[in-house]
């Protein structure tokens, strides 16, 4: 196992493109160093942007609401109202 990642390594690891991979480099949003052209990744530094950006999304994440049924007279029959997304 690498300690530093290639660009394709973290491209293939994620499955997204390398230029993906090389503007969330330079917008910070993944650990990296510029050596020359390409960037590397520390394996280290990787894996914990990527835990603490999915624990970040995990906290942002509203439980799914719940559809209130109301009840309806006989004579004007309606479909349910559901919650707006």
């Amino acid at each position: 196992m690498k300690d530093i990642l290639t660009e394709e390594d973290v491209a293939e690891i994620l499955g997204c493109e390398i230029q993906t991979i090389q503007e969330k480099a330079r917008s910070g949003e993944l650990p990296g160093v510029k050596f020359g052209r390409p960037w590397r990744f520390p394996r280290t530094a990787l894996l914990e942007a990527l835990h603490t950006k999915a624990m970040a999304n995990k906290s942002k994440a509203a439980p799914a609401p719940v559809a209130v049924l109301k009840p309806v007279g006989k004579a004007s029959r309606q479909p349910p109202v559901l919650p707006a997304h």
